[in-house]
């Protein structure tokens, strides 16, 4: 379920909580499917492949007699959320009513993402004639690097985080640029460099230093933050896009420094690729 009832995560937090329970309904044999329409209708970027998980808004009771909300949320600090969050989605689908409504961001099936994602998941025409465009930009052979700052430089809005002062964002945009001008070294010469970030004033700083470097256009905005699906239609767009082409990278990099979030979007779409992850702390 992710029909905007409750803070479901980024898009990354969904399809995970969505994999994860699509392969414990598998191990049961129960029929499996996706009710996301907040803040966007999924089937506008991804469609069913082996497995069809579509249903009507008609075909979903909210009656207590038949139906069964359950909410399994990930928690960084807490070691023992996973296996709370694996006995709970146990006993809601042993113990269940005609339909379980679950709510989910765990990570629980990590490490068997890919295969279960290529079950679910193709492409529309949109997203995949929009990726093959950046892809014949981009060439066959390029790394990606990710930054993911939250607040911390004032322009983009998150579920939380803090926001620097003036000179310490200054500060940091300076810190994080010379440190890919020291990993630019790595790179041979003929390769192309995605640059995905949540923060547009990040990527107009960077964009430049480089004529390898490559970034979708697009405006970014947080997908349980922004509800209005008709003027930004293209935020997911480019949402969507980024995660694909981190996807197909031949080397998936997170740039992390200070309060930097450690960010599970590029670690995902380079398990989906079956792609190296390298977290780059400094």
């Amino acid at each position: 379920m992710c029909d905007g009832k409750v803070n479901h995560g980024g898009l990354t937090d969904r399809l995970q909580g969505i994999l994860t329970t699509f392969e414990n309904s598998q191990k049961r044999g129960i029929p499996f499917y996706i009710h996301w329409d907040s803040p966007f209708i999924l089937e506008r970027y991804l469609v069913p492949n082996e497995v069809d998980w579509r249903i009507s808004p008609e075909q979903i009771s909210y009656n207590k007699r038949f139906a069964f909300p359950i909410m399994l949320w990930q928690c960084k600090t807490d070691k023992y959320r996973s296996l709370a969050n694996k006995i709970n989605l146990d006993m809601a689908l042993v113990h269940r009513k005609k339909q379980v409504h679950v709510y989910s961001n765990s990570n629980n099936s990590k490490g068997r993402y890919a295969p279960l994602f290529s079950k679910l998941f193709k492409p529309t025409p949109l997203l995949k004639n929009e990726l093959k465009s950046h892809l014949d930009k981009l060439g066959s052979h390029y790394w990606s690097f990710s930054f993911r700052f939250q607040q911390l430089l004032g322009d983009f809005k998150d579920i939380c985080g803090i926001t620097l002062s003036p000179q310490e964002q200054e500060s940091l945009i300076k810190q994080v640029i010379s440190e890919v001008k020291h990993v630019m070294t790595d790179i041979p010469e003929n390769y192309k460099v995605l640059i995905a970030s949540d923060s547009m004033r990040f990527i107009d700083a960077i964009k430049n230093l480089d004529t390898r470097f490559y970034s979708v256009e697009g405006r970014i905005s947080h997908v349980d933050l922004d509800s209005n699906t008709n003027d930004n239609a293209d935020v997911w767009l480019k949402t969507f896009v980024d995660q694909l082409l981190i996807m197909n990278a031949e080397k998936v990099y997170l740039f992390k420094t200070g309060q930097m979030y450690n960010s599970g979007f590029p670690r995902f779409a380079a398990e989906i690729g079956g792609k190296p992850f390298i977290l780059h702390e400094f």
